[in-house]
């Protein structure tokens, strides 16, 4: 939204060291009294948005050594409290060496943070084919995604450190041409899994016996059974009202370098860009509270789990303990 916004609202190419995102903030603040408290809102936004991002790092890379250290090596046999502490100052040290390298970039230029910047761009975007394909396509194989995601990764990870992408310097990813260098590499990923994918799914013998003896221990077709029931969350009113509330809280109607018209102390283009903004929120927090539905797994009908004295079996998704001594069969 940020660059459609600035096509709509500048002229001319920015300063080699200025954002498309600071640019629009400040031409948006320089505007009146209204439009200065708007692009404070806007400035907040990108604030919680960068510590819901360093929260989320924190908490992973603290995860990531208690799951994958503490608990299976040092101490197996460690409590729910202790994991929590040892995972707290695992925060801390990671939170201390990011601000350390962060002030070593500022005082000294090095180590160059931009091409982290740039690179955290770039990546999340190769998990879409994974979760997307991964719940409408039945027959998709994990390793039809691992190649899509490695070949993306590779490619696109060579090209944002590359002369290619002309905005390294300022911790960005962009082409000369303005395409995004993630969105060459997706493109690349998403086709490698269809193209694996389908392979797999109706050819395996062109990969060779070891490949289609896989396909035969695990069948690409036992997935989990969600029901016959329509998700609530695809209401055509809904999903319409938020296209059009999104795509109006864009000002592609604002011919740039016209007389702003003003409401109060606003112009109008940012009026309407934050009312419709704020009334997609709304309808977003509808759909969660009055159209979001917890999953249950439904029945798999004709499903046989077997299992020896004392393990537990599965019907239907739940699992159940077999009675010791007594082979038995769940269907």
């Amino acid at each position: 939204i940020t660059g459609w916004v600035a096509i709509a609202a500048l002229t001319g190419p920015l300063p080699k060291s200025t954002s498309v995102f600071s640019a629009v903030l400040l031409k948006i603040a320089f505007g009146g009294t209204g439009q200065a408290f708007l692009a404070a809102l806007l400035l907040a936004s990108a604030v919680c948005a960068m510590m819901s991002t360093a929260d989320s790092a924190l908490l992973a890379f603290s995860s990531m050594w208690v799951k994958d250290l503490f608990k299976p090596y040092l101490f197996p046999r460690a409590t729910e409290n202790q994991q929590m502490w040892f995972g707290r100052f695992m925060s801390v040290i990671g939170l201390a060496i990011g601000v350390t390298l962060g002030l070593l970039t500022i005082e000294y230029g090095k180590p160059n943070l931009t091409g982290l910047f740039s690179l955290q761009n770039v990546t999340p975007i190769h998990v879409a084919p994974a979760v997307w394909a991964g719940l409408h396509w039945k027959g998709l194989r994990g390793e039809a995604v691992i190649a899509g995601m490695i070949t993306g990764l590779a490619i696109t990870i060579g090209l944002v450190f590359s002369p290619v992408n002309v905005k390294l310097a300022a911790g960005l990813d962009q082409t000369a041409c303005g395409l995004s260098t993630a969105m060459i590499g997706f493109f690349v990923n998403i086709s490698v899994t269809v193209v694996v994918g389908l392979l797999l799914q109706y050819k395996p013998h062109l990969f060779g016996r070891a490949v289609a003896a896989l396909n035969d221990m695990v069948p690409a077709f036992n997935h989990v059974n969600i029901g016959n029931t329509r998700d609530t969350l695809l209401n055509p009113y809904l999903w319409t009202a938020m296209i059009i509330a999104l795509l109006f809280s864009v000002p592609f109607y604002r011919i740039p370098m016209s007389p702003e018209v003003f409401i109060g102390d606003m112009a109008v283009w940012a009026f309407v860009a934050l009312l419709l903004s704020g009334l997609l929120a709304v309808m977003v927090a509808y759909a969660y509270l009055r159209l979001w539905t917890d999953f249950s797994e439904g029945t798999i009908v004709g499903e046989t789990v077997g299992r020896s004295k004392g393990a537990a079996g599965a019907v239907g998704g739940q699992e159940v303990e077999l009675p010791a001594g007594k082979d038995t069969q769940a269907g």
